[in-house]
């Protein structure tokens, strides 16, 4: 595919991307950092690594979203260089896996929890996905488990199937049924302040 719809990539190392990002990241030091997301950052654990060893040699915060799904050897492997985390925990909230992945998502959790500042929920919001009272309560049931005091409220985003559309994925969700009404973001809004969630 060409135009303006395709992936240019190029392969590269660590330290060449640092070097190609590290004026962005030295106008931001003071105010702000580097986020690692995907996908998943941790599919590629020792690349992420040496570039966070890069990060903290030259003073940048690190933060990095996770699912928290991947083996705890990854997350053991970047604990001592990451400031703040972003647990995007859509397995949890979209009721999907088993006990065994739950407990792999608190203890990896539990994992990082002490070598950083701050580890912030990502409850993504999807209108009869992520809107009934049992998955709230599933989500908040990690959040206390884990010690995570405070969650962002993710609404659907109402652009969805035009990314996957020019992905050329077919999308599993329909957007008008999808997007949360102003009553159900409320409503998430209010049960974790109940729980005595920063929101």
């Amino acid at each position: 595919m060409d135009g303006a719809l395709s992936l240019p990539t190029i392969q590269i190392t660590v330290e060449e991307l640092y070097e190609k990002v590290k004026p962005q990241l030295e106008m931001f030091k003071e105010n702000g950092g580097v986020t690692l997301s995907g996908g998943e950052a941790l599919l590629q654990k020792d690349e992420v690594r040496k570039f966070l060893l890069l990060c903290k040699k030259d003073g940048i915060s690190t933060c990095i979203e996770s699912s928290f799904t991947r083996p705890t050897t990854a997350y053991e492997s970047v604990k001592d260089y990451v400031d703040y985390w972003l647990a995007g925990l859509r397995d949890v909230s979209f009721g999907q896996g088993n006990l065994d992945n739950s407990k792999n998502i608190i203890r990896n959790i539990k994992t990082v929890s002490k070598h950083c500042k701050k580890i912030y929920a990502r409850y993504p919001l999807i209108a009869a996905r992520t809107t009934e009272d049992e998955h709230l309560i599933r989500f908040a049931s990690i959040m206390k488990q884990t010690g995570i005091t405070d969650v962002e409220i993710l609404r659907c985003n109402p652009n969805m199937n035009l990314f996957y559309k020019l992905a050329g994925i077919p999308s599993q969700l329909d957007q008008e049924s999808s997007i949360p009404t102003d009553m159900q973001f409320k409503k998430a809004c209010d049960f974790f302040k109940s729980q005595n969630f920063t929101v």
